[in-house]
């Protein structure tokens, strides 16, 4: 008789997730989902946050919850970050970008 076992692991980040793209009101962001382990398949959700020019101070921003956001003028002399989550079948975790370079504004 064979017995072999499964072991389920929930996601853990090896790698954060980064922001790519032109940091400039009316152009759009994107991030990776960073480097996970764990069980697969996996899901993941984003969230985008609105900081301060320091990268710190960050509020979610409504409804921007996908793998790309349009910058808009309230953007402006601040910095963005975005938190991936990934959930598989055992549980969930998160991890944040660092924060990218100050928004300029259209010129």
């Amino acid at each position: 008789t064979t017995y072999s076992a499964t072991y389920l692991a929930p996601p853990r980040n090896t790698a954060p997730p980064a922001i790519t793209g032109p940091t400039m009101v009316g152009k759009t962001i994107k991030t990776s989902t960073g480097s996970w382990t764990g069980t697969t398949p996996m899901s993941f959700t984003y969230q985008w946050q609105r900081c301060d020019a320091s990268g710190a101070a960050c509020v979610d921003v409504p409804g921007a919850n996908g793998n790309r956001y349009t910058l808009v003028t309230a953007d402006g002399g601040r910095t963005m970050r975005v938190v991936v989550t990934a959930a598989n079948v055992v549980g969930s975790s998160s991890a944040t970008s660092s924060a990218s370079s100050v928004i300029r504004q259209r010129g």
